[in-house]
């Protein structure tokens, strides 16, 4: 079959983006945005790749995670699942939208087609361009699942876990057991035995989901 290979991508998948939010899409007259949505990620296409067999399309990410969890099956049961390049007026109609960055709500303005989008996003950082052009994009919270910024994650997962922890305590303690006060030392214990496991899983998700962002 022709273009029809395994789904094997190289190991900079983790630095792809996944579909794009279809809010950022500006002034979409031909409805590219209904017709051209991933069948995972239900975001706008971004580098495109289909079954070969069902014709499905996804993004190149959404793909890539599902079959490190599924593999060789596709999310419609296709069995194998082979790679089909995408025909190319799916990549036509994809290049004649305007998209803001995915960094609009935090200052930055700009509205690209879909082929400058991802220079835009990832400009050489040797070079000192993108925080002039570009604000940092945010994480969310998995926890408060509030918006931070990469520079501010670490300190502000710390912060988030204790709340939840606190209030988790305050809620399963009963406040008149004698007990009380041993009980709530044993928990704060407990608490920083989290707080260090916390942090070396910070580290290490700090070192390798977070590249790229900063």
């Amino acid at each position: 079959m022709l273009g029809g290979t395994n789904f094997l991508f190289d190991n900079d998948e983790d630095d792809e983006e996944e579909g794009i939010d279809p809010q950022r899409i500006v002034e979409d007259e031909h409805n590219i945005v209904k017709e051209f949505c991933c069948a995972i990620c239900h975001g706008v296409l971004w580098k495109p790749r289909s079954c070969a067999f069902c014709q499905h399309l996804f993004c190149k990410k959404c793909i890539c995670i599902w079959l490190k969890i599924n593999p060789e099956i596709c999310p419609f049961r296709c069995s194998p699942c082979e790679e089909k390049r995408v025909p190319p007026y799916v990549h036509y109609f994809l290049g004649r939208l305007n998209i803001r960055c995915r960094n609009s709500a935090f200052g930055c303005g700009e509205i690209l087609s879909y082929n400058q989008l991802e220079g835009h996003q990832t400009i050489d950082y040797e070079f000192d361009q993108h925080p002039s052009i570009c604000v940092s994009t945010t994480i969310e919270c998995f926890l408060c699942k509030c918006p931070i910024e990469p520079k501010s994650w670490q300190q502000h997962m710390t912060s988030c876990f204790k709340r939840k922890f606190n209030f988790f305590v305050d809620e399963v303690l009963p406040p008149n057991d004698p007990f009380l006060f041993q009980q709530k030392d044993n928990a704060n214990n407990w608490f920083m035995q989290l707080n260090i496991r916390l942090q070396q899983f910070l580290s290490v998700m700090f070192k390798i989901d977070l590249i790229g962002l900063w």
